[in-house]
């Protein structure tokens, strides 16, 4: 599903409370506060891991957005796939390793044969989210000043925070549950909530139709947190198995409909410290080297383009650089009102709030 401004401002303000809250609400009782928290920044420079995670979003009870992931990633290496919007994998991949990535093309007016792109790119060697991590952040990096900032700033949001916090421990897995409430929601996040609802509303301006737009398209004018629960489970060695959030907000947009939301995330680890992405391409690795490129091509930092045979494997001899395909070209007409004038050869002006036609042209 196709996601809104506001479901991006609501996702963005409840992703900050779980991460926040998710080590923040531990902090009374100490120890678990020192374990949740090493647990989740931990997590952010796995190098060799398999992660699901699940994302929803009901508004007044009722499914509005939903959106699943599945990472493998390596030394070097990082395996993706996507999901449609009911949940099903929709057979679009990405895959990264020793320089090499490819994917599924997604383009329109190339028949119907499904063609597939790559490139090679030795050069990269950052650790993150397109190059063999989970997150944007190398085992290295765990005793970073960057990291080092993040878990100050968490331990200062904790301030004087209390909440019922339980801890349990069952076969070595230790589980941190929690509930967070809107008056122990720490200042620092409500005055966060606050300016995003704000910058929400500037986007359109409060004098725009919105006349037959989704209630989730539309501005807010505030936003309140009921709720934060969360709940992780930690193994014997510190390592997040899971962690599972579900929040609710009470929400009025400008104009005053109020409704209600409520968010749930969860991220699930496994085969932690022994995945080994592979490509679901069987025998790209070895036949898409730089080695092949340059002898082909003559060089192998270049895009290149290529079908599969009918067991699956690489068509060697469609493998090119020549675009498959052809860019839909689409033009668009923007009318100003008469009163507005713009010339190449002068500063443009600053021009007063006003409304202009947008129109398709084909």
């Amino acid at each position: 599903m196709k996601r809104s401004v506001t479901i991006r401002v609501i996702c963005l303000i409840v992703a900050a409370v779980l991460l926040s809250g998710a080590v923040a609400i531990a902090a009374v009782t100490g120890s678990p506060y020192e374990t949740l928290k090493k647990a989740v920044l931990d997590a952010l420079t796995y190098r060799n891991v398999t992660a699901e995670s699940r994302l929803t979003l009901e508004l007044d009870g009722v499914l509005k957005s939903e959106e699943k992931s599945y990472h493998v990633s390596g030394d070097g290496s990082y395996l993706n796939y996507s999901f449609d919007e009911n949940g099903d994998q929709d057979g679009y991949f990405y895959y990264s390793a020793n320089g090499l990535s490819v994917n599924p093309m997604r383009m329109t007016n190339m028949g119907s044969e499904q063609w597939y792109t790559g490139y090679f790119n030795m050069r990269d060697s950052h650790f993150g989210a397109y190059s063999g991590g989970f997150g944007m952040f190398s085992p290295e990096d765990r005793d970073s000043a960057e990291l080092r900032f993040m878990e100050l700033l968490v331990d200062a949001l904790v301030g004087d925070l209390k909440n019922n916090v339980t801890m349990s421990s069952s076969g070595g897995i230790r589980t941190v549950r929690a509930t967070l409430t809107e008056s122990q929601v720490p200042e620092l996040i409500k005055a966060g909530v606050d300016l995003l609802v704000e910058q929400s509303g500037r986007y359109y301006g409060e004098e725009r139709d919105f006349s037959g737009y989704d209630m989730l398209d539309i501005p807010l004018k505030s936003l309140t947190i009921d709720y934060i629960r969360v709940a992780a489970e930690i193994d014997a060695d510190g390592n997040l198995l899971n962690i599972e959030g579900s929040g609710t907000a009470s929400l009025t947009n400008i104009l005053k409909q109020n409704y209600e939301v409520e968010i749930k995330a969860e991220v699930r680890f496994s085969d932690i410290g022994t995945s080994r992405p592979s490509c679901p391409i069987p025998g790209a690795d070895d036949l898409l080297t730089a080695e092949f490129l340059r002898a082909r091509f003559g060089s192998e930092h270049i895009n290149f383009y290529f079908t599969l045979n009918p067991d699956g494997s690489v068509n060697e001899d469609s493998v090119t650089t020549t675009f498959p395909g052809e860019f839909t070209r689409q033009t668009f007409r923007i009318d100003l009102p008469s009163s507005i004038v713009l010339s190449a050869n002068a500063p443009y002006p600053a021009l007063p709030p006003t409304t202009a036609a947008l129109s398709y042209v084909d």
